[in-house]
């Protein structure tokens, strides 16, 4: 599975699985939208949490857990607030996105 929608689905967002139609047969998405509506909603739904790491961030904010997941993404046990180092914010390539995905997959350990 593509880690972005792993990640969207981990965070209990929709996902949209979609065919792009030719001149035979309409778009169509598992959420019902058909036709023209597909390439402009569907096909744009799921960010990409790997080049923009302050998605992973603005969701994981909403959750009452975020202090853990911070002391998690910092290798502590514990509570540790707004301490996630620069390196894992600028980190273009997934780094938080898969870190996140481990966390809300297993758990914080310890």
């Amino acid at each position: 599975m593509d880690k972005n929608r792993e990640l969207h689905e981990l965070l209990g967002h929709t996902t949209h699985i979609y065919a792009i139609g030719d001149d035979r047969e309409l778009s169509r998405c598992s959420c019902g939208l058909k036709g023209y509506a597909v390439r402009e909603i569907c096909a744009k739904s799921t960010p990409d949490y790997a080049s923009d790491p302050r998605l992973v961030l603005r969701e994981m904010m909403k959750r009452e857990d975020f202090d853990r997941f911070v002391g998690f993404v910092n290798g502590c046990n514990g509570y540790a607030l707004d301490l996630i180092p620069v390196d894992i914010i600028l980190n273009t390539t997934g780094k938080l996105r898969d870190m996140t995905i481990e966390r809300l997959k297993g758990g914080y350990g310890g």
